[in-house]
């Protein structure tokens, strides 16, 4: 995996992806003359839409990218596939599955080009009364909890993974009560469950609904990593015409998602482009619904830069909890109240796993506890996320 680069390439990067992007949504123009950073891009998730805007452009620099976005379509194709009887399932129960973030934007975007953005799971949302019941036939089905050890931390969280090693490709579904974990949701899952369209066979939240958990996903993840979220986003807002954006703008605000969406569309911009002066008077209205301490705050902790070069911090369990929920949440008290239900289960758990550890099972019994500390001070400091690690 190729280290994130120093400040001299992250002109060439921005070059690359706002070609990938304008190129891709039919813009006449050529290829830039810097060096094509093709690790990197990969490595940001957009391997794929570089293929194809450099096959539209008749470039040969295509052929790096073309088994990217051949495995990308293969992948989403038998992942819908495999899955929609299954949804057919919970749906003939009464059970409304709505597909979420990566499999909904390709289905809503490019239906007819599915490998234009990589996706690692599906991500499924059902009313969280109805939870258990979906859990269950996911279980009858052959799909089993791709980490039983943290069994009782996902009863707290807002979704469960849920794996199937059958079949050409192994399947993951990340079943979801929530969009965010309790109490920081705020009706975003019901208002979704309740505006959901129906795109290529399957429910997808609606355009506002859509920017807002995009949003709030990058959030969780500090405003680093792939940019998948930033190119979702970008699409969304693409989509939302101008007489609808002041009925969208009124849905943010309405589940508190005004925070993550101006960052997230801040950084969207900077990395795709975005000239056009509807952007920026979008841009500007998400930044009139907050104060100017809550903006400047939120551009130190999601700087246009930060897809290229990351602040990992951003991505440790309490900075997470403690200082990016709060300022994108807009609420002290419901975040401190997430991490305080959360944490502590997560942190018993890491304590239970660390006793299992195969390094752990060989050491002498007395150092046993202080391996557990370990375990917990690493959990609860540096996290245990990679840079490899693509989000959906």
């Amino acid at each position: 995996m190729p280290p994130y680069p120093s400040t001299g390439k992250v002109v060439d990067l921005r070059a690359w992806t706002t070609f990938a992007w304008a190129r891709w949504r039919g813009a006449d123009i050529a290829p830039p003359a810097a060096p094509l950073c093709a690790p990197l891009l990969r490595n940001l998730g957009l391997a794929p839409l570089l293929y194809r805007a450099l096959d539209d452009a008749d470039d040969g620099r295509a052929d790096q990218f073309r088994a990217d976005h051949r495995y990308a379509a293969t992948a989403s194709l038998l992942r819908l596939t495999h899955t929609g009887r299954l949804r057919d399932r919970l749906e003939a129960a009464g059970i409304p599955v709505v597909l979420l973030k990566g499999a909904a934007i390709l289905l809503r975007f490019a239906p007819d080009d599915l490998g234009i953005r990589p996706m690692s799971d599906l991500d499924w949302l059902v009313p969280a009364e109805q939870y258990s019941a979906a859990a269950a036939l996911l279980q009858r089905e052959q799909f089993r909890q791709a980490h039983p050890d943290l069994a009782r931390s996902s009863r707290l969280a807002p979704a469960q993974a849920f794996v199937n090693d059958g079949g050409a490709m192994g399947v993951e579904i990340d079943l979801h009560r929530a969009i965010a974990p309790w109490p920081l949701d705020r009706g975003l899952a019901a208002r979704t469950l309740r505006q959901r369209e129906l795109h290529g066979g399957w429910y997808v939240p609606s355009a506002p609904d859509a920017l807002a958990i995009a949003a709030v996903h990058r959030a969780r993840h500090g405003f680093v990593w792939s940019c998948l979220d930033l190119l979702d986003v970008r699409l969304l807002m693409d989509a939302i015409v101008d007489e609808a954006w002041p009925e969208c703008l009124e849905q943010l605000r309405e589940v508190h998602a005004v925070h993550a969406t101006y960052a997230t569309f801040r950084q969207a911009l900077h990395v795709f482009g975005g000239e056009q002066p509807r952007d920026q008077a979008r841009l500007a209205a998400l930044r009139s619904s907050l104060r100017l301490s809550q903006c400047e705050a939120l551009e130190r902790l999601a700087p246009l830069d930060g897809a290229f070069v990351p602040r990992l911090d951003r991505e440790r369990p309490l900075i997470r909890s403690f200082v990016v929920q709060p300022l994108v949440s807009g609420s002290w008290w419901r975040s401190v109240a997430a991490a305080a239900v959360y944490l502590p289960v997560r942190l018993v758990e890491e304590w239970d796993t660390a006793g299992v550890d195969a390094k752990d099972r060989a050491a002498a019994p007395a150092a046993r506890p202080l391996a557990r500390v370990a375990r917990i001070w690493h959990h609860a400091v540096r996290g245990k996320r990679r840079l490899s690690d693509t989000h959906s």
